[in-house]
Order: C-alpha cells, then sequence, then structure tokens
C-alpha cells in the first residue's frame, strides 16, 4: 500500500472549555480542522516537489490525495494516490523517492521485455543528447511509435502494432527505430538499446534511450517528515479557525 497518513485529534481536553454553542458545533470544526490540515500537508508536499525533482510533470504534482474527515468520522486522510491500472500495480511510482530503493519498471518497459527487445534486469534511460519534452522525458508519441515498430504495442487503434500494410502506407517520411539487444538484434559496434534513423535515406543512426541496469532513487520526498511538522504546525490552529467560522455562521442563521 501507498504511504498515507491518518489525521486524528483528541477533542476531550478541547471541548471541556467550550460554550454550549461550541459544544454544538464542535464535529463540525473538528472535521474542517482536520480536512484542512490535511490540505495544507498536501500542499507542502507538492511545494517541496517542485523544488527537489526535475520538472515535474502536472500528473505527478497531483499524486495525492486528500479524504476529507466527516462529523462522524473525524478523521483526514493524506497520501499517495495509487495507480492500479499502471506498471507498479496498486502502488504510487513516487513511493522510491519517498523511500529510496530501485525504481519499478515502468510499463513500456514491460512490453519490450515481454517481446525480448529488453532483458528482465535492464531499464531505459534517454540518450545523451536525444531531444526530451518539457518535463525531460521522452515524449508519450514517440514510446507509443517505438512499442509499434518493435512489435510491443498492445492494444488497437493508436496502441496498434505496425503492421506490413501501415508501414507502406507511412511511406519513407515515418521515423524508424530499432533495437540492439535481446533477441531482436545484435548489431555490432552499438551499446544496448533502442535507436532510430535518421538523414537521408536513413542512414544515420541516432540514440533514443538506453538500456541500464536498474536505476535507484535517493530519498528525497520527505512526505513524512514534513507531514508531521506541518500537522504540529497547523492542527490546532486549523480547529480553532473552523470553529470560529462554525459559531459565527451559527449566529448568522440566529441559532
Amino acid at each position: 500500500m501507498a504511504p498515507e497518513l491518518e489525521l486524528r485529534f483528541d477533542a476531550r481536553r478541547w471541548t471541556r472549555g467550550l460554550s454550549r454553542l461550541e459544544r454544538r458545533e464542535a464535529p463540525f470544526a473538528l472535521a474542517l480542522g482536520l480536512t484542512r490540515t490535511a490540505q495544507d500537508i498536501r500542499g507542502n508536499t507538492v511545494r517541496r516537489m517542485g523544488r527537489v525533482l526535475d520538472r515535474p510533470t502536472r500528473f505527478t504534482l497531483n499524486a495525492f490525495k486528500v479524504v476529507p474527515a466527516r462529523k462522524t468520522r473525524p478523521v483526514a486522510i493524506v497520501g499517495f494516490r495509487t495507480f492500479s491500472a499502471t506498471s507498479v500495480g496498486n502502488r504510487s511510482y513516487l513511493e522510491p523517492l519517498e523511500f529510496g530503493g530501485p525504481r519499478p519498471p515502468k510499463r513500456f518497459e514491460k512490453r519490450l521485455r515481454r517481446v525480448g527487445v529488453m532483458r528482465e534486469d535492464e531499464f531505459a534511460v534517454p540518450a545523451r543528447g536525444f531531444r526530451l519534452n518539457r518535463f525531460g522525458n521522452i515524449p508519450a508519441s514517440r514510446i507509443v511509435q517505438i512499442l509499434s515498430q518493435l512489435q510491443a504495442a498492445g492494444g488497437s487503434g493508436f496502441d496498434a502494432n505496425e503492421t506490413d500494410k501501415s508501414r507502406k502506407r507511412a511511406g519513407k517520411s515515418r521515423t524508424r527505430y530499432f533495437a540492439v539487444g535481446g533477441r531482436s538484434n545484435r548489431r555490432q559496434g552499438l551499446p544496448r538499446g533502442i535507436y532510430q534513423r535518421t538523414g537521408r535515406k536513413q542512414r544515420k543512426v541516432k540514440g533514443v534511450m538506453m538500456f541500464v541496469r536498474r536505476p535507484t532513487y535517493r530519498a528525497i520526498l520527505g512526505f513524512n517528515d514534513g507531514a508531521r511538522k506541518t500537522s504540529q504546525a497547523r492542527l490546532r490552529v486549523n480547529i480553532n479557525r473552523a470553529m470560529e467560522q462554525a459559531v459565527r455562521s451559527s449566529r448568522l442563521r440566529g441559532r
């Protein structure tokens, strides 16, 4: 399971000194204060990601969830979203950045392994000099083309393997990719990886991604430590402010 934090608050001492009106509004104020604290934790974590990660994508910055507390269940939850449909299963792909350790294989790497392009212990990294997108990654459209041409795509439509008919229809204008390594190609003089043919008559070869040993990440995210510090600093403040808001709203309604 991906890391998550349950925020609770021992309200027994807090409610002793409350007025009758405040005690009536306490469940609402407690739930709102807990939820706002969880939102503060998520916000601080996202800001830290912007400092410690290299050009994180919007998808990555949205990789944290908040489950609001309720009056009937005064517990707010903040943590990593899980992605059961991705290569990492029911986990978050950010976990290695929180705890350190090896990176799990990506979906396209699993597909390349399945057709024998990559070894089971290999991972793909961008080749030096290959043009990346603004987030520092190989564009997804390129990966789709590579999988299609190497017969590693697993679906239909845009995610289908290239056929002889579709290759002829595209003509010579389409960029061609080939792999060195695995069962697909053992071309001499080139490191294991995926290449594209460029230049006139596609005689030049340019690296796209190289096959390497499993990358290992350092623990740089700091979600757990940051969550504890934020909770200590903001929980009581948020609950008191929520109580002030609840009392003010109740008096305006004449309750």
